[in-house]
């Protein structure tokens, strides 16, 4: 099993992009409590993440584990912000596409 700031690098992006795409109002303070954030992150990843059960095991995040959901929320926000906030999921295929094939042009 992954330790706390493993799972925790991984959630706070997975969890904080799906709060900004659902346009769930959250505030970054909220994520610092591992009640909050477990119960946050159940709500918007689909995926079973009962084996990161293990970032409860400290109530409040202090420090280290502080910087990495500050460093989560930065990478979600600038994903989201410059990939999914910006396309309508109809443009979304043609823009990843475009992207690997930017020789094609438009349709």
């Amino acid at each position: 099993m992954a330790d706390i700031k493993t799972h925790l690098r991984e959630l706070s992006v997975a969890t904080i992009l799906g709060l900004l795409k659902n346009n769930l109002r959250f505030q970054l303070k909220d994520l610092y409590n591992s009640d909050i954030f477990w119960q946050l992150a159940s709500q918007v990843i689909d995926s079973d993440i009962s084996n990161a059960s293990n970032i409860c095991d400290v109530q409040n995040y202090t420090g280290e584990l502080r910087q990495i959901i500050d460093n989560g929320y930065q990478l979600a926000t600038y994903i989201y912000n410059n990939q999914i906030g910006r396309a309508s999921c109809r443009e979304r295929p043609y823009l990843l596409a475009r992207q690997r094939h930017p020789e094609r042009g438009s349709c």
